[in-house]
């Protein structure tokens, strides 16, 4: 939901402001893996990963600028180019394991790192359209 402002620079042609409520469907997903190759011979340590998802509506606001051109008196042209800002989405994966690398037996201790992703959802947004008016004049 966007509400305009604008100025007629002639009979035909709006230029205007646009702003208010915008919101939308975002999706994002992120995937860590991770190997460890020891240096004792024949010996391979298993390959860990972290996989986490975020799907949801969301909302935020919009704010923009356009012009307007009446080609006749039920046709207009639209130009419009706006950014759109729905915040920040931030979500946990599973822990990654790292081994140590220090000498024996030092090497069997194992430490755990969190995974946390964050999203930004803002952009921009080009329109373009052919606009009839119902009704006339």
């Amino acid at each position: 939901m966007r509400g305009r402002l604008g100025y007629l620079v002639a009979p035909t042609v709006l230029v205007y402001g646009t702003g208010g409520f915008a919101y939308g469907g975002v999706r994002s997903s992120t995937t860590i893996s991770q190997g460890y190759t020891p240096v004792v011979f024949n010996s391979i340590e298993p390959q860990w990963s972290s996989f986490a998802s975020d799907s949801e509506t969301i909302t935020g606001w919009t704010a923009g600028a356009g012009t307007e051109w009446a080609v006749g008196s039920d046709i207009s042209l639209k130009g419009e180019f706006l950014y759109y800002d729905l915040g920040t989405v931030t979500y946990n994966g599973g822990t990654l394991v790292d081994k140590c690398t220090a000498a024996a037996p030092f090497c069997s201790v194992y430490f755990a790192n969190a995974v946390q992703t964050k999203f930004d959802n803002s952009g921009y947004i080009a329109h373009v359209g052919l606009n009839y008016h119902f009704g006339g004049g």
